[in-house]
């Protein structure tokens, strides 16, 4: 019996710095996907620090990063910390990581 294979075509997702015209498109996927998690806490000050897309652009340690698609749209974002200084949660000088959601806790929207 001779084996059928369909080849299925993989989309091309690219990895790019946001623009500046994508801030509040980035800043609602970012609220959209933490208020997601099940068991997520927010406070109107953690609230607006996950929306500050221009913050964490204007860092100097910081890249927001987002992925899109073949035709330009946004599937996802993430911000790349190098090095000490804003959004770092620590001060070695080599430090460098992805902003990840904390470890979840009871959910409450203040």
């Amino acid at each position: 019996m001779q084996e059928h294979q369909t080849e299925v075509a993989k989309p091309q997702v690219i990895l790019r710095a946001v623009r500046e015209e994508e801030f509040e498109e980035v800043a609602d996927l970012a609220m959209n996907a933490y208020l997601g998690l099940p068991g997520y806490c927010l406070n109107e000050g953690y609230i607006t620090q996950i929306r500050d897309t221009a913050g964490r652009y204007a860092a100097p340690n910081a890249q927001v990063l987002v992925a899109v698609d073949e035709n330009d749209t946004i599937l996802g974002t993430a911000t790349f910390i190098s090095g000490p200084g804003a959004f770092a949660e620590n001060d070695h000088e080599d430090y460098a990581g992805i902003l990840p959601p904390p470890p979840p806790t009871p959910y409450k929207l203040f």
